[in-house]
């Protein structure tokens, strides 16, 4: 797979943002050319946390409840499967109408072929709002489904001679309708090859997408204790508020999660 490791992050916590798969047309520039993929589990549906491996009482729950209830584990209280998740940046160029209400500002991107005629956030009426390119850089997080059809898409985009552009050479649209377990994501190449040129300072940095805990703090927050106060136990830097802020922003991701 191209996703590998991404590197020379901007560590600007507090202008990380991401983009949200929200039913409706995205059109991305995938920037990072390389992404590693991250063990993860979905505690609580919301929070995405790192797994420990051999050290993960995630896992260990996980293979108690498999033992216990082999034929409907799936269905079981605490069973959250270990989940690999692909987390890169993007510049999103999707046309929107950003909302006028200076409380508000989401950005509402097409739907089918028409714009919402109100803000879907807080009902602002968008008919006389100008429509434009976010062009921002984000982070996206996918699962496996995603990955995969992104792979052969950067597989089956050549040039003249049959080589593969690159995906950073060329707009992906994604299509997505549904939410949680019946969210659709679909990817489709665009014939946009212009040239995309972010300076490095703009990208984020992914590292902050996962919360990451020992595996005591893991049993503290499955017992409900809030994340605050677990990070509030141990010295906190800008990193660990910005990661649960960042995590708890793709609570609305969740394909390849619940599966």
């Amino acid at each position: 797979m191209p996703f590998k490791n991404t590197e020379n992050l901007n560590k600007n916590y507090s202008k990380a943002q991401f983009l949200r798969l929200v039913p409706g047309q995205h059109t991305i520039r995938i920037l990072d050319k390389e992404v590693e993929p991250i063990d993860t589990h979905f505690l609580l549906g919301k929070y995405t946390i790192s797994c420990l491996g051999d050290e993960c009482p995630v896992c260990d729950n996980n293979q108690r409840i498999l033992l216990s209830n082999p034929e409907n584990f799936r269905d079981v209280q605490g069973w959250a499967p270990r989940s690999k998740r692909w987390i890169f940046n993007v510049y999103d160029r999707s046309l929107a109408k950003i909302c006028p209400n200076t409380e508000c500002g989401t950005a509402v991107k097409k739907d089918g072929a028409t714009f919402a005629p109100a803000c879907p956030v807080c009902g602002t009426f968008l008919t006389n709002v100008p429509i434009q390119p976010l062009n921002k850089v984000l982070i996206m997080s996918c699962g496996v489904t995603l990955a995969e059809q992104l792979n052969m898409i950067e597989q089956a985009t050549v040039d003249d001679a049959g080589e593969p552009l690159g995906w950073t050479n060329f707009d992906i649209t994604l299509m997505v309708s549904g939410a949680g377990r019946k969210k659709q994501t679909t990817p489709i190449p665009t014939r946009n090859f212009d040239k995309v040129e972010v300076p490095v300072a703009d990208l984020q940095d992914t590292s902050l997408a996962v919360i990451n805990l020992s595996a005591g703090e893991i049993l503290d927050l499955l017992k409900m204790v809030p994340l605050k106060d677990i990070y509030n136990a141990r010295k906190v830097g800008p990193g660990d508020i910005a990661t649960e802020e960042l995590a708890k922003s793709l609570e609305d991701d969740v394909e390849g999660i619940l599966s």
